[in-house]
Parts: structure tokens; C-alpha cells; sequence
């Protein structure tokens, strides 16, 4: 079957998860962009530079999203990017109006899609468009970009190979985000019996601060390629069923004793989507961080039910 995959969004983030995921082979692509043409230019660059990764795939750039049809699995990146001296929340209230703008058109257009959602705010995001679409399959982006930087910087800081890090990443996408160093590993081998001691909090202050310090240095753009690498891996998770574990934002409904909130823990990826969270048995001071970034959703939250009214719910 040749799953047919919405891009919504040919901004960088965007186009560059369109280009990973054709180079994967993982079915054709529809990019889409409310730019006149924009996704349409995209969509020839990258396929040019396909036959580079020896992929039959291919990207349709889309003026329209109903050029795509009836989409398999959606990736929503559209949005405002994130800018130099801009916090995760002063992006809430914009890009809260396109997510409101996109949900009826897909709830219509492509009702049994597995959605991604990778537009920021993501986690409190996230639960806005569940709640526009309760009977959709929705899951954010949340953690599993810093899960990869988490990974690297526990690789360099190590000196091993980044294929023998095994990390996680929960919480929420944003100052509050718990990396979880001392529960990393290095094949199996616990990473705290190489790492130094002033080596842990050094990788958590760097992962805690990479998107930021990106957009410091680029002063205009986000970071976009470990962005659509991670995108590609999750999709691919889907289209081949493989059950790769992410730090993926889901509404709880019970799970770590949460409910009616979106936070980024880790959930197996199956051709279903989010097949199960699982829990993990995390110790008190873990349990605190993440009641903080619980409480960070509620906030955001009620904001969002004070911007848009009984259109929230």
C-alpha cells in the first residue's frame, strides 16, 4: 500500500521532514504551504535530489490542502517559527488560531489519519487540537527532538558512538523538560559509570538549551534538520509498524496519574500511532518535575480556554 503523507507547513522544518521522509521511501508526499507556490518549489527541489537517496518516492507540492486527499498520516509544522529573544509561550496565541484553522479541515478531509503535531507551544498544543478533534489520532512532536540532542551530548561527552546511547527525554518541550541522564545507558551499560560527575549537569543545561541557543546563532530561523530526522524516524515507526519508543505529547487519561492534560513520555509508535504509554517508575524528584510541567499545561491551558472560549472545548 502506498501511504500518502501530508506535510502541512514548507517552511524549513517542513520541507526538510518532506525531504526525509521521501528519502526513507515511506510513500508519496503532499506538501502544503498557504505561501502561493511555495510548496510547489519545495516539492521540485526535493525531488530532485532524490534519486541521490535511491528513493522512488516523490513530494507534491499542494496550493490546497485538499489536493492531498484522504491522507494516511498527517505532520503539521505550519505555523510561526520560533525567534531570538521570543519564549515558547509568545507563540501560543498564533499558532493556537492556525491550529483552530486546520482542525475542522481535517476532521472532515481525513478523519481516521494519524496526526503529528510539531507546531509550538507542542504539548499544550497538542491538547488543543485533541480537543478540536477528540475522535482524531493525535500525538505531538514533544520530547523526542531533545531525546536525539540528549543522545548526542551524552555520545561526545562519553566517547562513544551515538547508535550505543540508549536516553529519555519526558516532561514538556520547553525549560521545564526532564532529561533523564542518570537512567541513560551505553549498550546496556549505565552511562553514569563513564560519564564524570560534572559531566550531568553540563548535558543537561546543553539539552535544556540547544533550540535556543540555535535560534540565538541563526537569529531569524529555528533549528530544522534534527527536527526532520526525528519527524522521518516517527513516521516511519508508523508506516512499517515498527514500535520504535518516543517521548511523543499525549492526553493522559490516567496514565502517571494524569488526566485531561497533554505531557511528552514515552509511548510505543505502531501503524496505529501511539499504541501505549509506557510508565515508567520514576522516583520522587522525578514525579515533582513532572508535576511541574503538569501544572505549565494547566496554565497554558486556561489560557488557551480564555483566548478562544468555548471553541477550546
Amino acid at each position: 500500500m502506498n501511504m500518502r503523507i501530508l506535510v502541512i507547513g514548507a517552511g524549513m522544518v517542513g520541507s526538510t521532514s518532506a525531504s526525509s521522509i521521501a528519502a526513507r521511501g515511506l510513500g508519496t508526499v503532499f506538501l502544503h504551504d498557504v505561501v502561493e507556490d511555495l510548496a510547489l518549489g519545495r516539492a521540485m527541489d526535493i525531488n530532485h535530489s532524490l534519486p541521490s537517496s535511491s528513493s522512488d518516492s516523490s513530494v507534491i507540492g499542494c496550493n490546497t490542502i485538499q489536493e492531498a486527499g484522504r491522507a494516511d498520516i498527517v505532520v503539521i509544522t505550519a505555523g510561526m517559527a520560533r525567534k531570538a529573544g521570543m519564549t515558547r509561550l509568545d507563540l501560543l496565541r498564533h499558532n493556537a488560531a492556525v491550529i483552530t484553522s486546520l482542525a475542522p479541515v481535517l476532521a472532515s478531509q481525513c478523519p481516521d489519519a494519524r496526526v503529528l503535531l510539531v507546531t509550538n507551544p507542542v504539548d499544550v498544543l497538542t491538547w488543543h487540537l485533541k480537543g478540536l478533534c477528540p475522535a482524531m489520532r493525535i500525538m505531538g512532536l514533544g520530547c523526542s527532538l531533545d531525546m536525539v540532542r540528549l543522545r548526542h551530548f551524552i555520545a561526545r561527552a562519553s566517547g562513544v558512538s551515538v547508535e550505543s546511547v540508549g536516553a529519555m527525554v519526558i516532561g514538556t518541550h520547553d525549560d521545564n523538560m526532564i532529561p533523564l541522564v542518570k537512567r541513560a545507558s551505553l549498550a546496556g551499560i549505565p552511562a553514569t559509570s563513564v560519564l564524570r560527575p560534572e559531566d550531568m549537569p553540563d548535558i543537561i543545561q546543553r539539552t535544556k538549551t540547544a533550540g535556543s541557543a540555535i535560534v540565538n546563532s541563526m537569529k531569524t530561523h529555528s533549528g530544522h534538520y534534527a527536527a526532520g530526522g526525528v519527524i522521518s524516524l516517527i513516521v516511519e515507526s508508523m508506516v512499517l509498524d515498527r514500535g520504535m519508543v518516543f517521548p511523543v505529547s499525549v492526553c493522559l487519561n490516567g496514565e502517571y496519574g494524569y488526566r485531561d492534560v497533554c505531557l511528552s513520555l514515552p509511548c510505543i509508535i505502531d501503524a496505529e500511532g501511539v499504541r501505549q504509554v509506557v510508565e515508567m517508575g520514576l522516583d520522587e524528584q522525578e514525579k515533582g518535575l513532572l508535576e511541574i510541567c503538569a501544572r505549565s499545561i494547566r496554565e497554558q491551558r486556561e489560557i488557551l480556554r480564555t483566548w478562544e472560549g468555548s471553541s477550546c472545548r
